[in-house]
This record gives structure tokens, sequence and C-alpha cells, in this order.
């Protein structure tokens, strides 16, 4: 069972369970890792995977070893959650995406639809209630941080990962545990969008083109999480940085700034900063760009 039963029945359908039968028999599974924990009760011990239903994207390092997991839900589902207000106030959704009920010490004092987003605000007795539904996130990180031998999302030693993106002609000859240096990297948000960026670029781009960007991108979790890619740029020789970030993204006030943030930290560090440009007619994102046969054209700063 997905999210609560034996990892047996987790994987037992996927390409990797043959691989995860050979390395850990009779139910062995490995504690402290991403996702994996320990739960107890009495004399019985499961091996469990933590998780959502939906579909698994791994997270690979500059080693070419899985150090996190996303989940791209099947459903995103909202939230409700009560701000302010007296004890014994509580707020449950009834139904996705908005019908909400709210009660005090166990009496419905409202129920109904609330705009995502917002706050609802009440009097109830001449106290003010503030009730919010926040928007349901496509990815979540799997983690069993607070489980017994458990760990976080990131592993022991980082918070959240960065996923080495290349070609996935390239990626079945590189050896786990090997160091992948290269002068040039491309960042980006979102390790899908990376995957599929590694594998467009040498059939975008022209000879002349790939020796200067290379093939290799990185995906970090949002531009704000830019400071957990400097030691990877480090341990991989890079001296070239090309940034790709979605256009709507970057028209974000805050996201602007910490763009900005990161492109003087690069520079300061010695990285030659080129930003990827391509007109957001031709798509979102810069996959979506190359899917449609476009390419980026380079601006260094």
């Amino acid at each position: 069972m997905w999210g609560g039963g034996k990892i047996g029945d987790n994987i037992k359908d996927l390409p990797i369970a043959p691989e995860m039968g050979r390395r850990y028999p009779r139910g062995k599974y490995p504690l402290g890792c991403v996702t994996f924990y320990e739960m107890k009760k009495g004399q019985l011990s499961l091996r469990l995977m933590a998780g959502f239903p939906g579909i698994m994207i791994p997270f690979r390092n500059q080693y070419n070893q899985i150090v996190g997991w996303q989940v791209r839900v099947d459903e995103v589902k909202n939230s409700v959650h009560v701000k302010s207000g007296p004890t014994g106030i509580q707020a449950e959704l009834l139904q996705q995406p908005n019908i909400v009920k709210i009660t005090k010490n166990g009496d419905c004092i409202y129920e109904g639809k609330l705009e995502i987003g917002k706050n609802k605000e009440l009097l109830i007795g001449g106290e003010k209630v503030v009730v919010k539904i926040h928007k349901g996130q496509k990815y979540l990180w799997i983690s069993s941080a607070n489980k017994n031998e458990g760990t976080g999302a990131g592993g022991s030693e980082n918070p959240l990962p960065v996923h080495v993106a290349v070609p996935s002609s390239h990626l079945k000859h590189w050896k786990s545990g090997t160091l992948h240096k290269t002068k040039s990297v491309m960042i980006t948000e979102g390790p899908m969008k990376a995957d599929l960026i590694a594998d467009l670029l040498p059939q975008r781009l022209n000879k002349e083109e790939i020796a200067k960007v290379g093939t290799t991108v990185l995906a970090i979790p949002g531009v704000n999480a830019w400071r957990i890619v400097m030691p990877v740029l480090k341990d991989m020789g890079v001296e070239n940085v090309y940034l790709a970030f979605d256009a709507d993204l970057v028209e974000n006030e805050k996201v602007r700034a910490a763009l900005i943030a990161f492109a003087t930290e690069l520079k300061k560090e010695g990285y030659n900063v080129i930003i990827a440009a391509w007109n957001p007619a031709q798509g979102k994102g810069l996959d979506d760009a190359m899917q449609a046969s476009f390419k980026p054209v380079f601006r260094t700063i």
C-alpha cells in the first residue's frame, strides 16, 4: 500500500522491483534513506515508505545518486486553516476545492464556499475569526523526517536537494558514485523540466553552441533556494552558468530580487553568468519553447 503498507507492495509492479529484491532481500529495506522509515507496534517492526499518490520524480546529485524525491500528485488538494480566533474554533474542508465548515466547540457556525487564497472574517460572539483556504501544491516532497529512522527530503546533509540532469543517452553510461565534471551548466526550476531541456539541447543547438552551453542542466526547488546550488557548482568545476527560469516567475518582485541576488553572487564568485532568453509566446518555460522547435538566445551579463 502506497504511503502506509509494505514496501514490497509499493514497488512490486515497478521496474526497480528486481533490483530492490536483490539489494534488500526479505524486506530488509534501508533506514536513514529518503522516504524510508520504521514503524514499531509491540514486537512488530515494519519498514515503510512515505509518500502520496502520484508520479515519483527522483533528484540525482552530481555523483548520479538519488538524494531526494518529489511526487507530482494525481490530485491537487487545498487545505483550510484557522489563522486567528477564540479557543474551540475549527475548520474543515468538506469538499474540494473550497466548501468549508467552521465550528466552535463542535457547533457549526458557518458552512459554505470561501474564496481561495483570501482571508474569511467572521464575528462570533463579538470575537473575530479569520479562516483561509490555501491552494494545494502539484509537487510535494517525500520526507520521513519526523518518523523513526527517517530522514528529510534532501537527506541528512542538505535541507533540499539539487537535481543534476544530463541527456538520457549520457545517463545510462554515468556510473553511480562518479563525479560529473563540466565547465558549463544551465540552471532552471524543477527536475522534470531540467531532464527535458537536457535531452532537447543536443537537438536544438548546433555543435558550436553545444561546445559553449554544454548539456548539463541543474534544477533547484525555486529561485529563492539558489544558495543550495553554490557548493554543487564548485564541486563540478563549473565556469559558465546559464540561467533559464520561466518569464512569469521573474515577473514576481520577490523572485526577481532573488534572481538578481543569485546572479550577483555568481559574478562575485567568478562565474561567467549568461541569461537564456526566449519569447514567452513560444512557451512559458524553456522546455515548452524547445519542444515547439525554438531555441533560446544567450546574453552575457
